[in-house]
């Protein structure tokens, strides 16, 4: 009796042995496939971030080019201007972009479209006239018009005394 005994602990003991092996094989196993899903969930994050990045920082450089190039054509607004003292500024931007390619400003021949002058957000630059000044702007990133006000990319006003 007692060695039956004896042998049936012997057999439960190793029984108990085996299952703490596995158990600590399943336990490893599952903290190599954790380790490797956070290491992919921190490179996703990673790219993530790197990709946001990248968009901020084109629209930073697409936003300074057109601030760069809406003072340009501010410039040469006012050296027309200067130059026609007795003529009426343009009424509309598609005028303004004729009278300035006169020697005015240099523009890009791509970026030209059916009377209209495009930005670096592929709407065409906007021009107001109110008496006696002009401004000319962008509608900017949102692509919304906004009168040259809020997040619109423009210089300042002209004013011109005649």
């Amino acid at each position: 009796r007692l060695d039956v005994l004896q042998r049936v602990r012997q057999q439960v003991d190793a029984e108990g042995a085996r299952l703490r092996r596995q158990n600590r094989r399943r336990a490893l196993r599952a903290l190599f496939y954790l380790f490797n899903l956070a290491a992919v969930v921190l490179i996703v994050i990673a790219y993530m971030g790197n990709h946001m990045a990248i968009q901020v920082m084109k629209l930073n450089a697409q936003r300074l080019a057109t601030r760069t190039e809406v003072t340009a054509l501010t410039r040469a607004l006012v050296r027309y201007a200067q130059d026609h003292p007795q003529a009426k500024l343009p009424e509309e931007a598609g005028t303004l972009w004729e009278a300035l390619e006169a020697g005015y400003y240099p523009f890009a021949a791509k970026r030209r479209s059916t009377g209209d002058y495009l930005d670096d957000f592929g709407q065409p630059y906007r021009f107001r006239s109110d008496p006696g000044r002009a401004l000319i702007y962008s509608v900017g990133p949102n692509g919304k018009d906004e009168g040259g006000e809020e997040d619109d990319v423009r210089d300042q006003w002209v004013t011109f005394v005649r």
